[in-house]
């Protein structure tokens, strides 16, 4: 039930209680033996409760135990992207292409042991993925112990096993797709740019499965959205940049952090909050409360991927016809958010 908290921009590596209390730091910064210079990436090894984190500069895989202390490092013999666990005897690392393309190993995907020794490797670069340097931190999602990969930019998500990298899905966004011929020869700069210069075009930017749903970070318009897929057919796919919730004042999360069955994890920041407090400092009638959120809110902040989902007219349907109430601590919670405060954790349970 802890949360493990990678603060990239200041090479800070927290874990926080289920209560959101601080507990330990995971290693610090600094040149020493038991210390990082650049943590690139951090994951969580559930199968042997550590702690992995990567080290850019150089270039070490360090092992911590979730109360801080440290374990062992191993080197690695070229730079990496990210990272993910396998099971309880292999690691996976989606490669930092630019290095290995210059030393011609020429894949994207390698298993190591908990050793660092080379097992297998697969997903050979082609003109599908470019050459996108580093991965996206996002590239790897787990469920049911099964691992997924979704490479920057594509449209296809592959399982990988400890022999195998193989497609699993396929992501069609008809025509708002990127066209096939701009990757093998763009980097992430000149695909950000052609990208800007086309805002209707749509691309995945995590991947992850949930217990009836699939759920996508969508990136269309400059603008991060969710994608809720059905796996039942009957059921209809949502694009929106929130997940409805009990509590409507708090549900403008637009980046999926981890699902974990039907738990999702997202982020929130301070100054999401100030629409919703502006409501509440002027009523106090749930009622009135409702309406206004809908009318002043979600007319002007709420957007949705395709218009032919009606998605607006549903969540104005939505909110009207509920049982919406605030209660007193709920609107103590939001009306003593602060701007400065720091990013919120968000985790709901997919009905």
């Amino acid at each position: 039930g802890d949360f493990l908290i990678f603060d990239n921009a200041n090479a800070g590596i927290f874990v926080f209680s289920s209560k959101g209390t601080f507990l330990n730091f995971i290693g610090h910064r600094g040149n020493g033996e038991k210390e990082y210079i650049t943590p690139e990436d951090v994951v969580y090894d559930t199968y042997n409760d550590e702690i992995i984190v990567w080290d850019h500069n150089k270039m070490h895989l360090m092992f911590f135990h979730t109360d801080g202390k440290y374990i062992r490092k191993i080197k690695l013999p070229w730079y990496i992207g990210t990272l993910q666990v396998l099971d309880k005897e292999h690691i996976v690392v989606f490669m930092n292409h630019g290095d290995d393309i210059e030393h011609g190993y020429g894949y994207n995907i390698k298993v190591l042991d908990r050793d660092g020794v080379l097992v297998s490797e697969g997903l050979p670069y082609s003109e599908q993925f470019g050459t996108f340097n580093p991965a996206c931190k996002m590239a790897f999602s787990v469920y049911n112990d099964t691992l997924f990969c979704n490479p920057p930019y594509s449209s296809i998500v592959y399982e990988v096993t400890k022999d195998s990298v193989l497609p699993r899905y396929f992501l069609d966004f008809g025509d708002c797709a990127i066209p096939k011929e701009w990757f093998g020869h763009m980097d992430n700069r000149e695909m950000n740019q052609r990208l800007g210069h086309n805002p209707d075009l749509a691309y995945c930017g995590s991947f992850h499965e949930a217990t009836n749903y699939f759920l996508l970070n969508i990136v269309k318009n400059r603008m991060v959205n969710i994608g809720l897929y059905p796996k039942q057919r009957n059921i209809e796919s949502l694009y929106a940049s929130f997940l409805w919730n009990d509590l409507y004042g708090l549900v403008s999360s637009n980046v999926i952090q981890t699902v974990r069955g039907n738990k999702v994890v997202s982020v929130l920041y301070a100054d999401q909050f100030e629409p919703y407090q502006e409501v509440l400092e002027k009523e106090s009638n749930s009622e009135v409360v409702r309406k206004n959120i809908v009318d002043k809110l979600y007319g002007t902040t709420f957007m949705s991927l395709f218009s032919k989902n009606n998605v607006a007219e549903k969540v104005r349907e939505h909110i009207m016809s509920s049982r919406f109430e605030i209660t007193s601590e709920e609107r103590s919670f939001i009306q003593g958010i602060k701007r400065s405060d720091n990013p919120i954790l968000q985790i709901g349970i997919l009905k």
